[in-house]
């Protein structure tokens, strides 16, 4: 099993990269790349707010299961940086591994969830929030579980239009299903299933983008975001990503980034 993991560097690495079989992929660095995973095409970029050695606090991970069907993708923005950033990278990267050939996900939220609780007694508390996305392949199935993170974006290739993947309907109504992990209340997650098709596109983000403002203080919000994505070019996950990127840039009238961003575009390909 191989772990990569983008250099430090204060500039973006540009390059292209096919998982295989039982591999793991992960950073929390400075990129903009190009991958690929059973079924999906994907571009990836990252842009921590501190360059130095730790990197940010938005974490990406890819894996491949050992039968080169089934792909994970996870997002998560973790509160801080450094040492409260490693932990739950490292403890992410444990549970990548033991989870790669399963495609129910709510055990790894889980499971993150506890040990991240377990963390904080001992040290400062820290929590995160995230996405998990599964993909099988043989299907078209992608498994969505969320905890407290920002919904993706869908683009529904067939019918020609954006929108929001939700959470599943049966979310307790009183909001203790799907709570950021490391909270320690509750916090139960739940997959939603759906048919990705072909050509269908899925942008993942962490909160520095949907949470840009302008020059007077208003805020982009998902809804924004989602109406940015309507203007987007569809025809290559680096298309996609690099034009909402534009947009996000020209909405913040030239206003530096006030948080880590990271953006990973999904395009389910024929196989």
């Amino acid at each position: 099993m191989n772990m990569f993991v983008t250099p430090a560097t204060h500039d973006y690495v540009s390059s292209h990269h096919t998982l295989v079989c039982s591999e793991v992929w992960a950073s929390n660095r400075n990129v903009a790349h190009s991958v690929d995973l059973p079924g999906l095409q994907g571009w990836i970029y990252a842009a921590p707010l501190e360059l130095g050695q730790d990197g940010g606090g938005d974490i990406h991970y890819l894996s491949v299961c050992d039968y080169n069907v089934l792909s994970r993708v996870v997002l998560a923005d973790v509160s801080g940086h450094g040492r409260a950033v490693a932990a739950v990278a490292e403890q992410l990267l444990c549970l990548m591994r033991r989870h790669m050939n399963r495609l129910e996900q709510p055990a790894l939220l889980s499971e993150l969830s506890t040990s991240l609780r377990a963390e904080n007694a001992v040290d400062s508390a820290t929590y995160a929030t995230a996405l998990v996305i599964g993909f099988d392949s043989s299907s078209g199935d992608l498994v969505f579980t969320n905890a407290g993170h920002p919904p993706p974006l869908w683009y529904r290739a067939a019918e020609q239009r954006w929108e929001l993947l939700h959470e599943p309907r049966s979310a307790a109504a009183d909001g203790s299903v799907g709570l950021p992990i490391g909270w320690g209340l509750g916090g139960g997650y739940e997959d939603i299933i759906v048919r990705l098709g072909v050509d269908d596109l899925l942008i993942c983000y962490t909160d520095g983008l949907s949470d840009a403002t302008n020059g007077e203080g208003l805020e982009l919000g998902v809804d924004g975001l989602l109406e940015f994505a309507r203007g987007v070019s569809v025809g290559s996950p680096m298309a996609a990503g690099a034009t909402l990127l534009a947009l996000v840039d020209g909405f913040r009238h030239g206003a530096a980034a006030a948080d880590d961003e990271t953006l990973i575009v999904l395009r389910h390909s024929a196989r």
